[in-house]
């Protein structure tokens, strides 16, 4: 349970009160998600998700999903295997935006936004920086879920630094109380 001390914010301001609908939102949103055993819970499409839903929707089987992309169904094979595997290959980013453009399956399918619009092969920490310039709570909490909170923490001043000077601070008020928020969420689910 969040203490007197995380509700009020601390006496000199530097950190912002947290309220309690925004825990409550997290630990709703999180209670309604599938197990990740590294970060807890997770919802972000992985390279498997996103070739299985281009496959489902456009009714094709890996033999020709492998020639439409000009690749062998060995290679298709690779790139469908779990990350832990041995043999996992990721797919080369030409791919993923062919995938995107032709058949409109993305990574940031489930998020609020198309963050990953201009590239849809764009590097996991381009899509925590995204996610942190548009400060939208869900999108927000759905990336600390998938990625960790420590790897979002350590983007924050990157996504500070590409902010306009006069956002920045407010910028930085909202994120703070926001992540503070998730935490105290994240460790209320793991004292569940």
């Amino acid at each position: 349970m969040a203490s007197a001390q995380d509700i009020q914010g601390s006496q000199d301001g530097s950190i912002p009160p947290v309220s309690f609908m925004n825990v409550r939102r997290c630990i709703n949103y999180l209670t309604n998600e599938e197990i990740n055993p590294q970060w807890g819970y997770t919802h972000r499409m992985k390279q498997q998700d996103i070739l299985r839903k281009t496959m489902r929707h456009s009714r094709q089987t890996r033999a020709d999903l492998a020639a439409v992309l000009g690749v062998s169904k060995r290679a298709l094979d690779k790139w469908l295997l779990p990350e832990t595997s041995g043999d996992f290959r990721q797919m080369p980013a030409p791919v993923a935006r062919l995938l995107a453009s032709e058949y409109g399956v993305r990574k940031s399918d489930d998020l609020s936004l198309p963050y990953d619009w201009p590239d849809p092969a764009m590097a996991d920490t381009a899509l925590i920086l995204s996610v942190l310039r548009r400060a939208r709570f869900a999108d927000l909490v759905r990336v600390c879920a998938d990625f960790g909170l420590p790897s979002v923490r350590a983007q924050l001043p990157r996504a500070l630094a590409a902010t306009p000077a006069l956002e920045r601070e407010l910028l930085a008020r909202i994120l703070t109380r926001m992540l503070r928020s998730i935490e105290i969420a994240l460790t209320e689910r793991a004292a569940a």
